[in-house]
C-alpha cells in the first residue's frame, strides 16, 4: 500500500492528480493508496471541491510547507509528492525563500 504525503494537493496540479486517483479508485475493487494532502485552508478546499471528501483513502490535513512544524507527525509515508507553490503571492517571497 502506498502512503502518500501530497503537498500542494489543493492547487492545479494536485487537484488534477487527485481527480486521476478518484477515477482510478472508482473502478478498482481495492484501495491501493492512502493520500494525506497538506492544505493551508482545508475548509476552503472542502467548500470549493466537495467531491474530494468522504473517501476513506483521502485525508486533508491543515499544514503549510513553509512551516515544517505543521507537517503531520503521527503518520509514516512511503512516498512524497511535492507540488506546493505560492504562485498567487509571487512578490511575497525572495527567490531564496521561494526555493526553501
Amino acid at each position: 500500500m502506498i502512503k502518500l504525503l501530497l503537498t500542494g494537493g489543493t492547487g492545479f496540479l494536485g487537484r488534477s492528480f487527485l481527480r486521476m486517483i478518484l477515477k482510478e479508485q472508482a473502478s478498482s475493487k481495492y484501495i491501493w493508496i492512502n493520500i494525506t494532502v497538506m492544505s493551508r485552508s482545508p475548509e476552503n478546499f472542502r467548500n470549493k471541491y466537495p467531491e474530494f471528501y468522504g473517501h476513506s483513502w483521502l485525508k486533508i490535513f491543515k499544514g503549510d510547507v513553509m512551516h515544517p512544524s505543521s507537517f503531520p507527525k503521527s503518520s509514516q509515508f512511503t512516498h512524497l509528492m511535492h507540488a506546493a507553490t505560492d504562485s498567487a503571492s509571487r512578490d511575497k517571497y525572495t527567490d531564496l525563500e521561494r526555493h526553501d
